[in-house]
């Protein structure tokens, strides 16, 4: 009676067991010792093809294991017999499966091994993944594109908790927008706002507080500082993710770099300032001329009532002097205003430039040597001679009054290009063919403060009464009337460079090879280029166009980082393409420090500076691989590959 009840718990067990089996999601087959399938649910039907009664009896590995693998079966089977071993037993892996149809398909397996009297029994739980990994590469394939479309729009996307420690979340395009590397994540930045930069600390707090608070949306612009140091505009915008209770969470939020956007804001406002103060200065030498015409008439009166030797017509001769001082400064204003009638004619900026040389000289003093660098092929502008001279006047008192001890004053003429991307940073200048008349000296320099004041009106450094502020309004001026521009490079300690740009009227002929140069596809490489430029613009402009070309390219905004990333770099470093002035550590101290890392490194080195200032100035030597910015992609490409194949320079 016991022996029958217990072998109807068996029975009641083994059907129970199978029951299960046979409603399993997953394939479940059965093997034995032999490799001969022993068991097929009818899950396993579905998945494979196979009906139970096709298979049961046969070898496992001819019907389910791809071909290539049936070999490394037979071997594991025949090692686990041998020592009880298996790679298989009791762990979950992935592998590949074969259908009926003899298509392969991925499956997740698990194997579990019993010893029973007549040996080991094998049961093997089979999932199809198909669909999981498909769904996997799904996501993977939209997460790219997001990452993609990111990019492509310089947009990121954040999640930021409230509290400090709260897990964070960045895309690709905030790590770089923020300038961290994700691997130091945590070492350099805590959370979205640790990196806001101090003096807009306060507005993004208040933004914050105002959306957790439910009271206004999360838009703000402001300033990021980067881990190395450097300083972004960014515009954030954020969600408040609340619970059920409509308690906040989290913020979720999208950045994206605007610093160029608001770069090129600050030059267009400069640009309508300056519009608005040349209106305004010559609405008020207009009418200021109308009463210096008044005092100027009653002066010549009142002088033709007194006798030559009357005590009187000292005071009226006073009055009438001032007055024509007077006079002068407003001419100067109207200048400025581009209120002035011009007498443009077709001209060769050589010979004006060459025929002043001797009164520039008298100007500037013997202690200021005088270097003047014409272009033998120069082409011609349509400008009042009599105003150019004016403004090279100009300058040369400003640079003479830079340099008390004395210097150099460099005068330069050069044809130039001003291409679409030099005009997207200066929202004032159309592409096309130019000259360009630069004057450079060797003084005190400025600050950048100081150069976005030095063309407005009775701007001056100088010591009252040592200067009216209008020599460098009135040339900006005439070179504005005369459908030019005028910009400023300089650095404190390191001179100062005026470049004025006037639209070529017309040009000698190019030399064949220049012309068939500026053709032909640009050069490319495939060469390491370390570049160091401080001017972020300048440096992203230059890394897209050598990337664009071939060459890997090593970033660096200084000096000091450029050897580091040098120190850090296995290969070789087969261009060092370097800005000359460059905060605490010049292009020259930079490429002197690499010769002895990498003398394999030939240098190129650019300047807003005209190459003929940088060998006055002692900063590179003569006879260097020099490239003036602003310079187009083609120009940089073509000068790149000359110093690459050249086998000295």
């Amino acid at each position: 009676m016991v022996e029958r009840s217990a072998e109807e718990e068996r029975r009641r067990s083994a059907a129970q067991t199978r029951t299960i089996l046979d409603s399993a999601l997953d394939a479940v087959v059965g093997m034995d010792a032999n490799g001969l399938i022993t068991f097929w649910n009818p899950r396993a039907q579905t998945v494979f093809g196979w009906r139970a009664a096709e298979v049961l009896g046969r070898p496992l590995a001819d019907l389910i294991i791809p071909p290539r693998d049936r070999e490394r079966h037979r071997r594991g089977l025949a090692r686990f017999l041998e020592t009880g071993v298996g790679p298989l037993i009791g762990h979950r892996v992935e592998v590949a499966a074969l259908r009926r149809d003899g298509s392969e398909f991925p499956v997740e397996l698990c194997v579990t091994c019993v010893e029973t009297p007549d040996g080991y029994a094998f049961n093997a739980f089979i999932a199809d993944i198909g669909d999981r990994r498909r769904a996997e590469e799904a996501a993977r394939q939209n997460q790219s594109l997001l990452e993609k479309s990111q990019e492509l729009s310089h947009v990121g996307t954040w999640v930021s908790g409230l509290e400090p420690d709260d897990p964070l979340s960045w895309s690709k395009e905030t790590y770089r927008i923020f300038g961290v590397d994700p691997e130091a994540f945590e070492a350099k930045v805590r959370s979205f706002f640790a990196a806001v930069h101090p003096e807009d600390a306060a507005l993004v707090g208040q933004a914050s507080a105002a959306a957790i608070r439910g009271e206004a949306p999360y838009h703000v612009d402001h300033r990021i500082v980067r881990p190395d140091g450097a300083v972004r505009w960014v515009h954030a915008q954020a969600d408040v993710v609340r619970d059920e209770s409509n308690r906040p969470l989290r913020m979720i939020g999208t950045v994206q770099d605007i610093t160029e956007r608001k770069q090129l804001e600050e030059q267009l406002r400069q640009a309508q300032k300056m519009e608005a103060v040349g209106r305004l200065a010559g609405g008020i030498a207009h009418d200021f001329n109308n009463m210096l015409g008044v005092i100027l008439g009653y002066s010549a009166i009142l002088l033709k009532g007194f006798p030559p030797d009357a005590h009187e017509r000292r005071h009226v001769l006073q009055i009438q002097n001032a007055a024509e001082r007077a006079a002068s400064l407003t001419g100067q204003l109207m200048t400025f205003s581009r209120k002035q009638v011009l007498q443009p004619k077709l001209l060769n900026l050589n010979p004006l430039v060459l025929d002043l040389k001797g009164m520039l000289g008298r100007l500037i003093g013997e202690d200021i040597q005088l270097l003047i660098v014409v272009h033998e092929k120069l082409g011609l502008v349509r400008a009042d001679p009599g105003q150019i001279e004016q403004v090279l006047m100009n300058l040369a008192v400003n640079a003479r009054d830079a340099m008390p001890k004395g210097g150099k004053l460099t005068i330069e003429t050069a044809n130039a290009e001003l291409d679409a991307s030099y005009a997207a940073e200066h929202p004032t200048v159309r592409p096309g063919r130019y000259v360009m008349l630069a004057v450079s000296d060797t003084g005190v320099g400025m600050d950048a403060e100081t150069r976005s004041h030095i063309f407005e009106p009775f701007f001056t450094t100088k010591e009252e009464g040592k200067g009216t502020g209008l020599g460098l309004a009135t040339a900006y001026g005439i070179v504005s009337q005369s459908e030019g521009y005028i910009f400023v490079y300089s650095e404190p300690g390191h001179g100062t460079s005026f470049k004025i740009y006037l639209p070529r009227a017309g040009d000698g002929p190019e030399p064949a090879e220049a012309a068939k140069a500026a053709e032909g596809p640009l050069p490319t490489g495939t060469e390491t280029i370390l570049l160091a430029e401080d001017e972020e613009i300048v440096r992203l402009l230059a890394r897209e166009v050598l990337q664009r070309l071939g060459y890997v390219v090593l970033e660096a905004r200084s000096g000091m980082a450029a050897l580091e990333i040098a120190g850090r770099h296995a290969g070789p470093i087969h261009l060092l393409l370097t800005d000359v002035v460059m905060p605490r550590m010049s292009g020259r101290e930079l490429a002197e420090a690499l010769a002895s890392r990498h003398p394999e490194t030939r240098v190129l080195y650019m300047s807003g500076y005209t190459g003929e200032a940088i060998v006055r100035h002692g900063v590179v030597e003569p006879g260097v691989a020099f490239l003036q910015k602003p310079f187009a992609p083609g120009t940089l490409a073509r000068k790149i590959r000359q110093i690459l194949e050249r086998s000295s320079y």
